[in-house]
């Protein structure tokens, strides 16, 4: 177990499983986190480290370089995905959603639904399932930057009572709530977690009212 320790601190590695493909001095040549995908390209994955592929590098470049490349930031999106790098993935993610006029579709497999079936559906699908998988200040820090992608009700609710007692008067939580009600705008529970942050917003700008 403490050799396991050992390298889990030397390679940073931050969940499982995650495999990581090593030169035979030890240094790192590629990393893929909870791969979403299939075996096929599981093996294709391997296969280009191997070989010391550098799409990685080159796909970066060439997205600053041309933003309006989707084909390019998606690839470099979902890599960012396979190598559990998250914020990475929600900038690019948002660079992709900002250009909806680029929108195209791609080959897809046969058992991916209609929606996902562009580059910005899988975006908007990789994005929430990602985000949904999160720790709740992951989500609180990221879902307010997708207004347009409906999270779970839950995912909305449980974060935003978490933050509502720990920052009153905050901007994100007000933005959370707004964007929770947008989406569901006939939830009870949203509703009254409204109401709760109101009053606690009222009550924590109380004693300045009165001493006006």
């Amino acid at each position: 177990m403490a050799g396991f320790e050992t390298q889990v601190e030397r390679y940073g590695v931050e969940f499982l499983p995650t495999v990581v493909i090593l030169r035979g001095d030890g240094e790192e040549r590629d990393r893929i986190v909870n791969f979403p995908g299939l075996k096929l390209e599981f093996l294709q994955f391997i296969e280009a480290a191997a070989r010391g592929d550098r799409s990685f590098e080159i796909w970066k470049e060439g997205f600053r370089g041309n933003p309006a490349a989707v084909d390019t930031g998606y690839r470099l999106f979902m890599k960012y995905l396979y190598r559990g790098d998250l914020e990475q993935a929600v900038l690019t993610g948002r660079q992709i959603l900002d250009r909806p006029e680029l929108a195209v579709s791609f080959p897809s497999y046969e058992d991916m639904s209609e929606s996902r079936k562009s580059v910005y559906g899988d975006v908007r699908f990789h994005l929430r399932t990602s985000i949904h998988r999160s720790n709740k200040a992951t989500i609180y820090r990221y879902i307010p930057l997708f207004p347009e992608i409906k999270f779970a009700e839950r995912a909305y609710w449980f974060v935003a009572r978490t933050f509502i007692r720990q920052q009153i008067g905050s901007p994100e939580t007000q933005s959370l709530l707004n964007i929770a009600l947008k989406h569901y705008p006939e939830s009870r529970a949203l509703k009254k977690l409204a109401r709760e942050y109101a009053f606690r917003c009222a009550f924590l700008l109380l004693p300045f009212i009165s001493s006006a």
